[in-house]
């Protein structure tokens, strides 16, 4: 209680959201230096002075019993904004209390996550460590499997579009376990390289498998995805993709001194490893067209290699602004052109590459080798060699593995989240991701 003398205020003057802010000046974290419960005040019949202290003190007792046990529980303090709604959810008394107490939880179980996985990232395996590499070439028709706690599933996979994979069906196996034994409300799969949450959603789902007949025909074309999405649409269970959105990465990695054209090169090495690697070359010539160029100008603006020039970006940018897709589809063998010339001479300067192409013909690109004559296709052994995380060889293996790293960081947030809000997560990643984060995920 203040020393100004009470018989200078009888009644109370309501309280303003804005009064409320600059009174509360708490810092970020711990502490409660003031909190004021004149909100209450607003809602009822003045108050003599004596009652008002009376009634604050009843309440700030109980504010401060509930966030001890809160805090007690959590491990760790409550934040301001996270004090100021506890306020909020006690004065309103016992009505639909139970509801925000648990929203409220939530969301204090939610920032503890972010502070266990914020020291929990620490202990990523690094991409060429000796751990890395034994634990890969390890593996051979099975995937690299483990339950790290608090209801995880971790399934690290070689990436494939074969639905007879032997590796595939342990796979379909440990789903199928799982969906049986988890509920609705915890059950969230959460798949790698989806990068429109839209995508995801059920109408999402239902999209993208249009005109699939079947999970085998769901994996050919969505290789290990597809049997998640599958299982999915089928029973209803909720699906994420926990990537960290591509251009964040590009700019952490030109931050941490890496080049722009051995992003350039990494993310299209990448992408050949996956369209050409794996996917069945039964895409019609004028659709493949379409897809690289797009995928391509895309990666042009995440790395800013310049590689399709001024003219051209701008050209197309205009067309899509005003939704001419005849006037894109006109430019688009230009930017395949640009792309890939800009590309081989940036492949070309690289140690033990001079004057080679990374990419030697837009046709074999288009047909993904299939029916293309040797000058003409694109090297896998090459493409595979450079697009290996766990290899030190070249500046293009290193941006491999920070890129992945990047992600991987992410990763670990987005299942420590997950698990926060009561779920538990069936994640399905390549073997290499489910390496780095193991330690991580077990320390969570």
């Amino acid at each position: 209680m203040n020393n100004v003398e009470k018989s200078s205020r009888k009644e109370i003057v309501p309280s303003t959201p804005e009064r409320q802010a600059e009174e509360l000046n708490t810092p970020e974290h711990g502490r409660r230096e003031k909190i004021d419960l004149d909100i209450e005040a607003s809602r009822a019949p003045a108050k003599t002075t004596e009652e008002l202290d009376v009634f604050q003190e009843s309440k700030k007792a109980e504010l401060a019993r509930y966030v001890s046990e809160i805090e007690a529980g959590l491990g760790v303090p409550v934040s301001v904004e996270s004090s100021v709604l506890i306020h909020s959810n006690v004065v309103e008394g016992p009505v639909g209390f139970a509801k925000a107490q648990h929203e409220k939880l939530v969301e204090l179980r939610r920032e503890k996550a972010g502070f266990a996985a914020g020291d929990a990232i620490a202990k990523l395996v690094p991409y060429n460590s000796p751990e890395m590499r034994g634990a890969i070439e390890g593996l051979s028709d099975e995937p690299y499997a483990y339950s790290p706690g608090g209801g995880i599933e971790m399934v690290g996979v070689r990436h494939t579009s074969d639905p007879e994979s032997p590796m595939l069906m342990e796979v379909q196996q440990m789903r199928d376990k799982y969906v049986a034994s988890t509920s609705k409300d915890e059950a969230l799969f959460m798949i790698e390289g989806i990068y429109n949450a839209e995508n995801l959603t059920p109408v999402g789902i239902a999209k993208m498998l249009e005109g699939v007949v079947d999970e085998a025909a769901a994996v050919r074309k969505y290789g290990e995805n597809g049997t998640l999405l599958w299982m999915a649409r089928e029973q209803g269970i909720e699906v994420v993709s926990p990537e960290r959105p591509q251009d964040e990465i590009a700019a952490e990695l030109l931050a941490q001194g890496y080049s722009r054209e051995d992003m350039g090169l990494h993310l299209t090495i990448r992408q050949l490893t996956s369209e050409i690697g794996r996917k069945p070359a039964d895409q019609n010539l004028a659709d493949a067209e379409r897809d690289f160029a797009r995928m391509f100008f895309d990666f042009d603006r995440l790395a800013g290699t310049g590689w399709v020039t001024t003219e051209t970006r701008q050209a197309v940018d205009a067309a899509i602004a005003a939704n001419d897709m005849a006037v894109v589809g006109k430019l688009t063998p230009r930017v395949l052109e640009e792309y890939i010339g800009g590309a081989n001479t940036a492949f070309g300067k690289l140690p033990g590459k001079e004057g080679q192409k990374l990419i030697p013909s837009i046709d074999g690109l288009l047909r993904r080798n299939k029916d293309v004559a040797d000058p003409d296709k694109i090297s896998m052994d090459v493409v595979g060699t450079l697009n290996n995380p766990r290899s030190n060889e070249s500046s293009i293996n290193r941006v491999s593995a920070a890129w992945n790293t990047e992600r991987d960081k992410h990763l670990v947030r987005q299942i420590a989240d997950a698990k926060a809000q009561g779920k538990k997560p069936f994640v399905v990643f390549g073997a290499s991701h489910a390496v780095s984060v193991e330690q991580a995920l077990k320390a969570l």
